[in-house]
């Protein structure tokens, strides 16, 4: 870290996915600069659950699964998984058949962590059969799955928050609206060295309002 662009500035660290960062964190960030002209904040994009005070970061956007019993708040938002396409594919599907004859983009997860981004079980859902005969593309990132949409390479299974800003724009359209499935939980998680820091407090008020401000929709 260059040392000398930080004398004397208050700053924030925080960690979060890749997928987090690049399709809802690093677009909106320059919304909490201008409220906060005089806060740094330094990302880490990674998939692992980092120990915070170890790592020295302040805080942490994680996402885990909501369940029914579990203790303590809630989630500050929930995850909904739908089908969106580009419009031009988009419009040419208006039934759950006419998913056959268009390809996949597939978040290829090799943990099978998430079944709500597997084909496989939305395809069981919409009572659809595979066929070898259905092109498919795998992607590692699921940001590569979402650019991959927008230019009209096939349909893929979209997460809110993160497709809001491509559907909002108009570069990507749901595909069979009356499909939804819940995912994951977001959630933030403090370190407790940096929990009394007016920047730290300001970073994570603002997180908690942008999110507060998707779950009203």
């Amino acid at each position: 870290m260059d040392r000398l662009l930080a004398v004397d500035r208050a700053s924030v660290a925080v960690t979060t996915t890749p997928s987090f960062v690049a399709l809802w964190l690093a677009p909106k960030l320059a919304k909490f600069q201008l409220l906060e002209p005089a806060i740094d904040v330094r990302v880490d994009a990674s998939e692992a659950r980092v120990n915070l005070e170890r790592e020295g970061m302040d805080l942490a956007v994680r996402l885990s699964p909501v369940l029914p019993d579990s203790e303590g708040p809630p989630p500050l938002l929930q995850e909904q998984a739908l089908l969106v396409a580009a419009p031009a594919i988009a419009a040419r599907i208006h039934c759950d058949a006419d998913i056959l004859h268009t390809p996949l983009l597939v978040y290829h997860d090799p943990a099978t962590r998430f079944s709500w981004m597997s084909w496989t079980a939305w395809y069981q859902r919409l009572g659809l059969k595979q066929s070898a005969r259905q092109p498919c593309l795998y992607f590692s990132q699921y940001e590569h799955v979402l650019t991959a949409a927008v230019q009209g390479a096939g349909i893929a299974i979209g997460r809110t928050p993160l497709v809001l800003p491509l559907l909002g724009s108009g570069q990507l359209k749901v595909v069979l609206p009356g499909h939804t499935v819940a995912g994951l939980g977001y959630r933030i998680v403090t370190s407790v060295h940096s929990a009394q820091r007016p920047a730290v407090q300001k970073f994570r008020a603002w997180l908690e309002h942008e999110f507060a401000r998707e779950a009203m929709g």
